[in-house]
């Protein structure tokens, strides 16, 4: 079944200086392909902020289209009223708010991201009575950035 000859039995640790480059090369290899797919898998799986329909909800005046990138619970501050609110209460204040300060236009005038690395908008509100400086913040769930968080400060 196997050779009786020792001599036919190859010693492949006697090129231990040939197998390292190798070896090397395959680790190197399986690295790179494994940070790779992470980050792609990554990017794939966490949406990006999708500020301009949020601006065109916020130029439209829409509180109930606005809620689909509402967070379950969201802080609203109206010119130094803050409060936090489930998605429906906001929905309600929101409406109110846009009743009571029909937009003309919205516009984002800056965008950011926190220390932390959560995104945030700078924006302003026109309405006929003047305009409001409006802050955005997001938070990350799962894998989507929701609105946790707006003011809405008459300037």
């Amino acid at each position: 079944m196997f050779p009786s000859n020792p001599m036919v039995w190859h010693n492949f640790s006697e090129h231990k200086n040939m197998r390292e480059p190798f070896r090397i090369q395959v680790i190197v290899l399986g690295m790179l392909f494994v940070s790779l797919s992470n980050s792609s898998y990554a990017q794939k799986k966490k949406q990006e902020v999708d500020f301009k329909s949020i601006s065109e909800v916020l130029a439209a005046g829409s509180a109930r289209e606005l809620m689909a990138f509402v967070n379950k619970t969201v802080e609203l501050n109206i010119n130094g009223e803050e409060a936090s609110y489930s998605k429906p209460q906001a929905e309600g204040v929101l409406k109110n708010f846009f009743t009571d300060n029909p937009p003309t236009s919205f516009q984002i005038s800056h965008k950011g991201a926190s220390s932390s690395g959560l995104p945030y908008a700078i924006g302003q509100y026109n309405y006929n009575g003047g305009k409001y400086r409006v802050w955005i913040r997001f938070r990350l769930i799962n894998q989507r950035y929701l609105i946790h968080g707006m003011s809405f400060i008459k300037e």
